[in-house]
């Protein structure tokens, strides 16, 4: 980054290049950890600086530069196959550099040149290539069908998983492109990048007359051209910018050269180059106190725009690779809680299943693992439990209820929780899970009511109470219990869609159908909210709407039998009894 910063601006701004790209926390704190975008990353800028220096030696580049191009093709390809964007690049560009420097008029006379266009490109390409496809076992099967799979999963991922945006748990996609996108970048890289960015914009017209044209737009070019083909496809992302770290590097490349352009703008004013440097001294000094604060949590940080990490907690996903998990584990060891000298098996559930990995071996099978939910950790038993913020409902996160009053120890960045060490001191929210889980609601009462005065924050033993006072002829009670576990997690779905239930029971439509309209809010893929909103249209007689939502609920559960009846219903009720019975048989064959 700081070498292609050279080329543009000179020393001046590839020492601000390397300064900024250490100093973006998310940037560092990737580096540390993140095994394919980083590198894919470094891959990226490396080509973008080798294509840069080819060009330059054209029509007799070194094989220095030639190996240095095909070696960056190949890091990067091999890490992600984005990289073949790097080869469109430098055919695109050979191609401009070509005709602005020799003209329409004179190519025919420079076919030796134009060769040597075609001719070193080509071998940088191909040897970029063959190389990464010797460590690429898929791609090695079928070099032609394999690339080309590969290719269309880099621009549209098939992984969809809930991600937490702008406060709300949303589908990756379905994930509102530029908003996620400008959010993320606007929100999550320090402001002196967003500063350079504007201040290149400012000096744009000078910077692309005086600054050698070639590396400004091909940096310019390889920042704008990969978002601008992630929203024209319609990309899907997740795991905050971590897909967007690669066009990071020509950023910071702008911003550099933009940064140095400034200061020799005031090199005759004194007094305005010191207030430059000094607000680039203020600027740069903000993240470097986060990152020497949040070792090694430096890829959580906001920047002051989005009101840091305190700022963003229950709104954007934080610690989203789970790497609290280690220092979870450190601080249970610290404390003697696990021990390779320990007599006893401790088990330990944790819903990031990084915790397997530090304990198979060290301590000699007395510490136990197991994935956990937080949602669902009292389905299964465990002694200790290292719990991340990310997956639990933005509604808990921002009641004040996470961490709760079972946590023993948590871990911070910047003072806000991003993990948590749970104790279960007792089993009396597990015993009263699995005695409702039998239908045994007088004991499910016994063990829950003792939970919930020991733990009142705990809004899964309200819930499962509540669930067990409705069982038990107690619908008063068990409504006051949900309202308990609503209060600690607005948003949990079993305790709306059991409260829901409970309205239609007293004739409360209105408040039901708020309830499912809740939850549907709340994640758009409920089936059981739209197959209630469905019922409840149908005893209003509102079959357009029942027809909808019934629709909706087959839409995200193809199986779901009951609205498959549902559906049949409604027909009947429209007069279509042919369709009607299309519904009844399809439901009888699940």
């Amino acid at each position: 980054t700081a070498l292609l910063a050279r080329l543009a601006g000179g020393w001046q701004a590839a020492l601000l290049a390397l300064y900024f790209i250490f100093l973006s926390p998310r940037f560092l704190g990737h580096s540390m950890m993140n095994p394919r975008d980083i590198p894919f990353a470094a891959g990226y800028i490396m080509s973008l600086y080798f294509i840069v220096k080819m060009l330059n030696q054209m029509p007799k580049p070194s094989w220095k530069t030639v190996i240095g191009l095909a070696v960056g093709i190949m890091l990067s390809i091999g890490a992600r196959a984005g990289g073949f964007l790097l080869i469109a690049y430098l055919g695109l560009f050979s191609l401009v550099d070509y005709f602005v420097r020799f003209g329409l008029s004179e190519a025919p006379e420079r076919s030796k040149v134009f060769v040597s266009y075609i001719k070193y490109p080509a071998i940088a390409s191909f040897s970029g290539i063959g190389a990464a496809l010797l460590f690429w076992p898929y791609g090695l099967v079928d070099p032609f069908t394999n690339v080309l799979n590969a290719l269309t999963e880099f621009s549209n991922y098939s992984t969809n998983i809930r991600m937490l945006f702008d406060g709300k748990l949303l589908w990756a996609q379905s994930l509102p492109l530029p908003d996620y996108i400008f959010t993320w970048l606007g929100q999550s890289i320090p402001l002196f990048s967003i500063f350079g960015l504007v201040i290149f914009i400012f000096l744009s017209k000078k910077l692309l007359s005086q600054a050698p044209t070639l590396p400004v737009t091909l940096a310019l070019f390889t920042f704008i051209f990969p978002i601008a083909y992630i929203l024209y496809k319609g990309s899907t992302l997740y795991d905050g910018m971590r897909h967007l770290l690669f066009v990071y590097t020509p950023l910071v490349v702008l911003a550099a050269i933009a940064w140095s352009a400034l200061i020799n703008l005031f090199s005759e004013k004194l007094k305005m180059k010191y207030i430059t440097l000094a607000l680039l001294a203020m600027l740069l000094l903000e993240p470097a106190v986060f990152i020497a604060r949040n070792l090694p949590y430096f890829y959580v940080y906001f920047n002051p725009i989005a009101g840091g990490v305190n700022g963003t907690f229950g709104k954007y996903e934080q610690d989203y690779w789970g790497i609290s998990v280690k220092k979870a584990l450190d601080w249970m060891e610290e404390e003697g809680i696990i021990s390779d000298s320990m007599t006893d098996t401790i088990m330990i559930a944790s819903n990031f299943s990084y915790v397997n990995h530090k304990n198979a071996a060290k301590f000699k099978g007395k510490v136990q693992t197991r994935y956990s939910r937080f949602r669902e950790r009292f389905d299964k038993e465990w002694d200790y439990a290292i719990y991340v913020g990310r997956f639990i409902d933005p509604g808990q996160l921002n009641s004040g209820y996470w961490p709760s009053s079972k946590a023993i120890h948590t871990i911070k960045a910047n003072g806000v929780p991003i993990a948590a060490i749970y104790k279960n001191a007792d089993t009396n929210a597990y015993n009263g899970y699995q005695a409702g889980k039998k239908r045994d609601w007088i004991g499910a009462i016994r063990f829950l009511e003792p939970e919930v005065q020991n733990y009142p924050d705990n809004d899964l033993a309200w819930m499962f109470l509540g669930n067990a006072y409705m069982n038990t002829g107690q619908a008063e009670k068990g409504a006051d219990a949900l309202q308990q576990a609503l209060r600690i997690n607005p948003d949990n779905s079993q305790s709306l869609s059991n409260l829901g239930n409970y309205f239609v029971s007293k004739g409360m439509i209105k408040e039901a159908q708020d309830i499912y309209l809740k939850m549907v809010k709340i994640n758009e893929s409920d089936y059981t909210a739209y197959y209630y909103l469905s019922a409840i249209a149908l005893q209003q007689n509102n079959l357009n709407i029942a027809l909808d939502n019934a629709n909706m609920a087959i839409q995200y559960n193809p199986r779901f039998k009951q609205a498959y009846d549902l559906m049949a219903t409604i027909y009947d009720k429209m007069g279509d009894s042919q369709t009607a019975a299309q519904f009844r048989a399809a439901a009888q064959q699940m």
